[in-house]
């Protein structure tokens, strides 16, 4: 679509629209107490607009430059500040849906900015329906899960690891990694450190007495970091 000659009415139109935009995919976030909410997006999808429409004037006063380059600096810059709503929790990570949709406000502001309602328009709808009805699917197709940290302490010379297996697959929970550490002394437990991916629901203390059923086991300590 060509953009045409930009003037005031057509300015105030894609500015209106994509601030609506913004207030769109920001309440959704607000509602889920998103570290970017309302307001951020708004701000993301107005400012992108603005600098789309800057790009589409200059060339037409000056009579020359790359109506591209503009563009291409606000998608570049939306890394850095979707970086910021990603926080890492322990062993889980959370925001990055939410930087996702930082960057794709972005680029619905562009879209609207370089006149591609239509574009903008429909992005803002499969946005929404991302974020809203396609997040009750998922949960209900993969429910929730979380990574946590599991110490075995056990007595022998090598960790019971079949039987802890057998256990952690009765509670779902899947093994990331594994690290034995074994006692120098005789005095001191040897211990195994799982990484392991596990149901947000976990039933903690059934799956830690099937754990000290198993003979060679001493104690279990679930954790969200390492120490």
């Amino acid at each position: 679509m060509d953009a045409g000659a930009l003037t005031d009415k057509i300015i105030i139109i894609r500015l209106l629209l994509s601030f609506l935009a913004g207030c769109c995919i920001g309440m959704e976030r607000s509602g889920k107490r998103q570290v970017a909410g309302l307001r951020t997006h708004i701000l993301i999808c107005v400012g992108a607009c603005g600098m789309m429409i800057i790009s589409i004037w200059l060339p037409q006063v000056s009579g020359k430059g790359d109506t591209a380059r503009i563009a291409a600096q606000v998608v570049s810059g939306m890394g850095f500040l979707g970086a910021g709503a990603i926080l890492k929790i322990g062993a889980n990570v959370k925001g990055l849906t939410t930087a996702a949709s930082i960057w794709v406000i972005a680029g619905i502001g562009l879209a609207i900015g370089s006149g591609l309602y239509t574009a903008g328009i429909v992005m803002t709808v499969i946005s929404l329906l991302t974020l809203s009805l396609v997040n009750r699917l998922e949960l209900k197709i993969f429910p929730v899960r979380q990574n946590k940290f599991l110490e075995i302490y056990f007595h022998g010379n090598k960790p019971p690891m079949t039987e802890i297996i057998n256990v952690l697959s009765d509670y779902s929970a899947s093994i990331v990694s594994t690290n034995v550490r074994s006692s120098k002394s005789s005095k001191e437990h040897s211990k195994v450190v799982l990484f392991i991916n596990v149901p947000k629901k976990l039933d903690i203390s059934k799956m830690t007495a099937d754990f000290q059923e198993i003979e060679e086991v001493d104690t279990i300590v679930l954790r969200e970091k390492i120490t």
